[in-house]
């Protein structure tokens, strides 16, 4: 009798375990949200006549410099103070080449004639250097001297930039784009409660060059998993693929109500959602030398992609976000 009750305890069991073994897979299996994909935009530069000579007039108007997202300190109208985050990097670069970006969203609308209309920003100003009696100032290799004012407002130790997009909402900016709020950016507090460092997964919003013809790039989600979340750094590393033009992507934590603290399981009522955990800001090489066999010397290198991505903190995205916007200071009583 004992074994019948044991097999009929198996049998019985065996289904109950099957449904929470589906159940939770399932629970954890989730996405993030589709209209993310609106917070983010292509940044853009226009393409040099140089540089059309030499491919044969073959290119795009517009070459991707870098991905970047909206952000804001307020919580009930994101869109009130929409501000432009990204690389600091990718503003530095975009400036040598031109005073002004491009920006374009996965619904840019398109003109009569079938191009993609661009929002225009002005992101630098560039003004030729005078002598006091207002000639040029020419530098030893001959060309003139021109002083940049950059217009973003740079994080003082990370690789983050960030610049008010006011002008442009006022043009044409669509009203269906969505913004990180403060509350949308993992902190220290969000990070001990949900346990969250290396293994967790992530999904990484991009646009990515050379997928469609006609477009300089296409907005793509890649997974990823966090593979190295040292404590008190400002960067972390995730395991994935970005590639140039991915600087500025945001980095978002994959939303779960089934969540891993320590070796014990737990399904949550307050499900973890999808936060803002980083800003891509580079990929890692990997790089192998070739050593002569007479000298023992390397002769050459060779790098790839090492699957490696380093991204800067989201809190570091909050602390820019306060510094441009500090809370008003109350009135003297």
């Amino acid at each position: 009798m004992v074994p019948m009750a044991s097999k009929t305890t198996r049998i019985r069991l065996l289904p109950i375990s099957a449904v929470l073994l589906l159940c939770c897979s399932r629970l954890s299996a989730v996405e993030i949200p589709k209209d993310f994909q609106r917070m983010i935009v292509s940044i853009e530069v226009p393409t040099s006549g140089a540089e059309q000579l030499a491919a044969g007039g073959l290119l795009p108007p517009y070459r991707p410099v870098g991905t970047g997202f909206f952000a804001s300190p307020d919580g009930k109208d994101p869109l009130t103070r929409l501000t432009l985050i990204t690389a600091k990097h990718v503003m530095e670069e975009a400036c040598l080449v031109s005073s002004r970006v491009y920006l374009r969203y996965i619904d840019s609308p398109k003109d009569s004639h079938g191009n993609t209309l661009r929002w225009e920003l002005q992101i630098c100003e560039k003004t030729l250097q005078r002598d006091a009696k207002g000639n040029p100032v020419i530098s030893p290799d001959g060309s003139p001297v021109v002083t940049t004012q950059k217009l973003w407002t740079p994080h003082p130790s990370a690789d983050l930039a960030a610049i008010p997009l006011a002008s442009i909402r006022r043009a044409n900016v669509s009203e269906d784009i969505k913004a990180f709020r403060l509350t949308d950016i993992l902190n220290d507090e969000l990070q001990k409660e949900w346990d969250i460092g290396a293994s967790d997964e992530t999904f990484i919003l991009a646009f990515h060059p050379g997928i469609m013809n006609g477009e300089p790039s296409s907005a793509v989600i890649r997974h990823g998993t966090i593979a190295f979340f040292p404590s008190g750094a400002d960067t972390f590393l995730v395991d994935s693929f970005v590639f140039p033009g991915n600087s500025g992507s945001p980095v978002i934590l994959k939303p779960t109500i089934v969540n891993l603290k320590g070796y014990q399981f737990s399904v949550s009522g307050n499900a973890r959602q999808a936060y803002l955990l980083g800003v891509v800001v580079e990929f890692l090489p990997y790089t192998e030398f070739a050593i002569s066999p007479q000298t023992q010397h390397p002769r050459i290198s060779f790098e790839e992609n090492s699957g490696l991505v380093r991204a800067v903190r989201a809190e570091k995205v909050a602390e820019l976000l306060r510094a441009m916007y500090p809370p008003p200071t109350p009135a003297a009583k």
